[in-house]
């Protein structure tokens, strides 16, 4: 199932050619079939062979695998061999996480829900040990709230619910910044808005109508797409740390995707960075000063003019303040643009109705000192 997957290449004809396909996140040699049937109207055909299920677990022990997913092609409409077939596992497998699709995404196409239990097994382990050892340090330091973990499509979970369903948590943290977007615009008085999220690798925006996100049924971080809902996020890589440079071969100025991160960071960190990025170019404007935080942070002006001057030499440009604005005109397009997506491209005109772009929860810089 995971190795045929859904008939879809990117970038059109030629990406028949160029597209390399991602490898499946369980490996071949890692799947199993077992005995056993179950009709699309929840009906049992054939008996679930158990002795079969247990030959196949062993085989899958002796590979040493570390979480196990179960998904029968219709097991949307009855759950019950896979019920049984974790129960067996819980003595075959002792202390390997188990996802089961008719719990994870109790739907029809089976790919859809098999690779959305496959993510869900695939970081549930360690979710589950983070989680578990979050609230243990939580109970240890006298803490009696209950810990809540965000999910993807900015609801709240008690720890046990995340732990077992981590796949829905995947886009948690672009969703904190609408749901927190909302709280803020609520209490100003707006109701239709559009979110900034502005960090040091990327920038996210959202689409906010009558203080509710707009809700996808799919997530997608890379090349995995799995079926469970998140806030309609749309991310450009242009981040306080995305680092403009000039290819060779157009010598056309670029920014971005990548980025400084927050070690050694932009050049004004003083850290050691040396490529010119958006915060540098912030910095050479004036956009940011020199002193932060009531001057407990300090930004290197000189080392972000150094940077700065590189792309000024690379393109020709006299005088290292129009390399930075180009800089900042980039960056700005480019968010421009994922904020078309998320409103004129689908169906919304800020420019007639009462919209207005709200950023919250902005940072233009990485946050090194955070820590």
């Amino acid at each position: 199932m995971l190795q045929i997957a859904r008939s879809f290449v990117p970038g059109g004809l030629a990406g028949w050619i160029i597209w390399p396909k991602p490898e499946p996140l369980a490996d071949l040699e890692d799947t199993v079939e077992v005995i056993g049937r179950i009709s699309t109207s929840g009906a049992v055909i054939t008996e679930l062979d158990e002795d079969d299920v247990r030959l196949q677990l062993r085989k899958l022990k002796k590979n040493g695998i570390e979480a196990l997913s179960i998904s029968l092609i219709n097991s949307y409409a009855n759950g019950s061999h896979e019920e049984r077939i974790a129960e067996i596992a819980a003595e075959e497998l002792p202390g390997v996480p188990v996802s089961r699709s008719s719990v994870v995404l109790p739907e029809l196409r089976e790919y859809e829900r098999t690779i959305t239990t496959v993510a869900n097994a695939y970081v549930q382990g360690q979710v589950a040990r983070y989680v578990g050892n979050l609230e243990s340090k939580l109970d240890a330091a006298g803490v009696e709230a209950q810990l809540s973990i965000l999910r993807s499509d900015g609801g709240l979970v008690s720890g046990r619910v995340a732990s077992g369903n981590p796949v829905s948590l995947l886009l948690s943290g672009p969703a904190g910044g609408v749901t927190g977007a909302v709280w803020a615009a609520e209490q100003a008085g707006f109701s239709d808005l559009l979110t900034f999220d502005m960090g040091g690798t990327s920038t996210d925006v959202a689409l906010v109508e009558n203080l509710t996100p707009r809700i996808g049924r799919e997530t997608t971080v890379g090349d995995l797409t799995v079926r469970a809902t998140s806030v309609d996020v749309r991310t450009v890589g242009a981040g306080g740390g995305s680092i403009a440079h000039v290819p060779q071969l157009t010598q056309a100025l670029r920014v971005g995707p990548q980025s400084a991160g927050a070690s050694p960071g932009p050049a004004s960190y003083g850290r050691g960075g040396t490529e010119p990025t958006v915060t540098d170019a912030n910095v050479v404007l004036g956009y940011l000063p020199s002193q932060l935080a009531g001057g407990e942070i300090g930004l290197d002006v000189e080392a972000a003019t150094s940077a700065v001057k590189t792309i000024a030499e690379g393109i020709g440009l006299n005088g290292v303040e129009a390399a930075a604005e180009g800089i900042i005109d980039i960056v700005n397009e480019n968010i421009y643009g994922a904020l078309k997506l998320v409103s004129t491209q689908q169906g919304f005109d800020p420019a007639i109705s009462p919209w207005l772009p709200l950023a919250v929860r902005a940072r233009c810089t990485p946050t090194p000192w955070a820590s």
